[in-house]
């Protein structure tokens, strides 16, 4: 489970959002600990989108080849052997 932040590669420091920027993983960084960690599912929670990124955009720049989901809201885990992710409207 990671937090992150998706901003366009323009983002400059002067840009009042870069505060927020700094504070949070982006895509890449998050990649690395999953690469390292190589968990059964990674999972995304608190994202943070700056300047009209998207769930696209942060999938595509997240360079990890392992099974990976965007958290939601109420989303849950069942963690044994296998991970089964549910939605909250599946229950």
């Amino acid at each position: 489970m990671h937090e992150a932040v998706i901003a366009p590669e323009t983002l400059s420091k002067s840009d009042p959002a870069y505060n927020v920027f700094a504070h949070h993983t982006t895509p890449e960084q998050a990649a690395e600990v999953f690469n390292k960690v190589q968990p059964k599912v990674a999972a995304y929670s608190h994202i943070v989108f700056l300047h009209g990124m998207d769930e696209k955009e942060l999938l595509k720049r997240t360079n990890y080849k392992g099974p990976l989901v965007i958290g939601e809201d109420l989303m849950s885990f069942s963690i044994d052997e296998t991970v089964v992710v549910s939605h909250w409207y599946n229950k």
